[in-house]
């Protein structure tokens, strides 16, 4: 996806949880004197109703912008996240809906235990629509933050960023592995590299043995022999394979090669697959 998008995923990573504590901190300090000023609430009891109130319009706030930012995503043309877009639109309404009535409610009863009359009737000056109306707008605006804050540290495709996470996951996992593989083949490498070591110092030690034998260097010379004489062979049955399959090239004619050890093990050769095969003689 980033040739698509030319540019690399935005991740919500701690920072957007830190910064989501500007709108959580505040919501707690703007209503939890409402909630304590209630006749049944307890400091306990005020704390906690504060704190959920708090934390539901963050959800709500997060909810809210991250649809808003992908909204292409969840309700674009064949988009097949319509249902989940509108289950987090749903679940924000309903929980901004279910804080700002707590709230106004808690505010209410405040403004009502805390007004107070002359000794003649006469209605303190103190204004409902500031001391509840004050609070919900307070309210507000915390939500509205939070929302811009889920703006912009949001990707316009959610599976984006999922993507760029696995993508290192796998890197991950495939640097591990092949470290894994490299540190075996490594080891597997120095004990072959031992064990020819061994094997070249035995032949080493043979040979040095042999050369103290008695007619060492006469036997040296009659292998010579051997082999050149070896070679003469070789190059008579090369010449007469060369003319066999000169006879039969045209008579589409295959020929049959199997291991003297193994006669099981049989290939089928052209008359050129033939005369590629080596001719080589076994001496042990």
């Amino acid at each position: 996806k980033l040739d698509r998008y030319g540019r690399d995923p935005k991740q919500s990573g701690l920072l957007y949880y830190l910064v989501l504590l500007i709108v959580l901190i505040p919501e707690f300090f703007i209503n939890f004197e409402s909630f304590s000023a209630l006749s049944w609430s307890t400091p306990l009891i005020a704390s906690g109703s504060t704190m959920i109130v708090a934390m539901a319009i963050t959800v709500a706030a997060h909810f809210t912008g991250t649809v808003f930012k992908q909204w292409k995503y969840y309700f674009g043309t064949g988009s097949r996240n319509k249902n989940k877009g509108a289950r987090m639109l749903s679940m924000a309404s309903v929980s901004l809906f279910a804080s700002l009535s707590l709230v106004y409610y808690a505010r209410s009863t405040y403004f009502a235990a805390n007004a107070v009359y002359s000794g003649f009737g006469e209605q303190s000056t103190q204004n409902p629509v500031l001391v509840i109306g004050g609070s919900l707008l307070g309210n507000i605006l915390l939500f509205l933050l939070g929302v811009l804050f889920a703006w912009i540290f949001h990707d316009e495709d959610p599976d984006y960023p999922v993507s760029e996470k696995e993508r290192d996951n796998f890197k991950k996992q495939y640097d591990k592995l092949h470290a894994k593989l490299e540190k075996e083949r490594r080891e597997e490498m120095e004990l072959l590299s031992a064990q020819e070591h061994e094997k070249v110092e035995s032949a080493k030690r043979v040979e040095n043995a042999l050369r103290t034998a008695e007619n060492y260097s006469l036997y040296r010379e009659w292998f010579a022999l051997f082999l050149a004489q070896d070679q003469k062979v070789i190059a008579l049955l090369e010449n007469y394979r060369g003319q066999l399959v000169n006879e039969v090239r045209s008579n589409n004619t295959v020929f049959i090669s199997c291991l003297v050890e193994s006669t099981d093990q049989r290939e089928t050769l052209s008359p050129d697959g033939y005369l590629a095969k080596p001719i080589t003689l076994k001496y042990l």
